[in-house]
């Protein structure tokens, strides 16, 4: 199952097959588009641990990074958990952007400066890949606004099942929609000075990483290393 749905309905799936003799891996995807197309996701498992190794070679087919994450429905955990903060981190850049532009500061200057401090992150790297992709899909006729809010709605539902509260999670989730709402408009009357380059590995936006070769650090052979 790739399907980012609760991991509730992973595990009863699981209990319904395991009746007729049948295993249920949740196999949660990450990466986008861009390394699909290149056979090249991040897979997170979640199963028995001995059936997911049989699968190996076909996990191996579409994934460079594969991690088995635990028992069934870990791999949507997994998941929800990585969702969770990317989409978090996000909504702080989009703040920081907007912090920076009050005082006359460009994205270019920012991201490139972030990238060389301890503010540096994924979504710092790959600066202007959600804005390109909600464009995409605007031009599809589909409002990509509420999705990452749903998305961390997920996580926190996910959480108060086992009694934890993820009130951070709870508002960024609130605010997220009219959050990226405002980004377009921005976008629209303002947009990015800077085009972004690409990542030559990943096919991903790469800002302020052109002296470097335009590889991001952690798209680099050896990098990663999983057992």
């Amino acid at each position: 199952m790739h399907s980012t749905v609760r991991p509730s309905t992973v595990v009863e799936l699981g209990e319904t097959a395991a009746v007729r003799g049948v295993h249920v891996l949740d196999v949660s995807v990450n990466g986008g588009s861009e390394k699909a197309s290149r056979g090249t996701l991040t897979l997170m498992i979640g199963g028995d641990e001995t059936v997911a190794r049989d699968l190996s070679p076909l996990f191996n087919a579409f994934g460079e990074n594969v991690f088995y994450m635990g028992p069934t429905g870990s791999g949507v955990v997994g998941k929800l958990i990585n969702n969770l903060i990317a989409v978090g981190s996000y909504a702080l850049q989009l703040e920081g952007m907007r912090l920076g532009a009050a005082y006359g500061l460009n994205e270019d200057a920012i991201t490139t400066a972030v990238i060389a401090s301890q503010g540096d992150n994924k979504g710092i790297r790959t600066w202007g890949r959600h804005d390109r992709k909600r464009a995409v899909r605007a031009a599809q006729g589909v409002d990509w606004s509420e999705r990452m809010g749903r998305d961390l709605q997920e996580a926190a539902i996910a959480a108060g099942v086992r009694g934890v509260t993820l009130s951070v999670t709870s508002v960024i989730a609130d605010a997220m929609p009219s959050m990226l709402r405002r980004r377009d408009r921005e976008l629209a009357v303002a947009p990015m000075a800077q085009p972004a380059e690409f990542c030559e590995v990943c096919g991903q936006e790469s800002r302020g990483l052109v002296p470097r070769g335009g590889v991001h650090p952690e798209c680099r052979p050896g990098y990663w290393h999983t057992a």
